[in-house]
């Protein structure tokens, strides 16, 4: 049976803490992901064909990451 259901694209925050690390790697091994966003302060230190990573400083102001947001499915906040 082919699934029939459309494919993720992930925003996740803060994956260089422990609980964003696991989301993050179980994003990366699902293969209903085909894209995830992480949107940190300092870089994560992963490389992997579906990641994008973002270096942003001031959370209060998403404004100039604003058109990378736009299609994502889910936003995992800081933990």
């Amino acid at each position: 049976m082919t699934s029939t259901r459309s494919k993720i694209r992930a925003i996740i925050t803060g994956t260089t803490g422990m609980v964003g690390e696991g989301v993050l790697n179980e994003c990366l091994i699902h293969p209903d992901v085909e894209q995830v966003l992480v949107i940190n302060r300092n870089p994560c230190g992963v490389s992997h064909p579906k990641l994008i990573e973002v270096l942003h400083s001031n959370f209060f102001d998403l404004s100039t990451i604003e058109p990378q947001l736009i299609n994502a499915e889910g936003i995992r906040p800081r933990a």
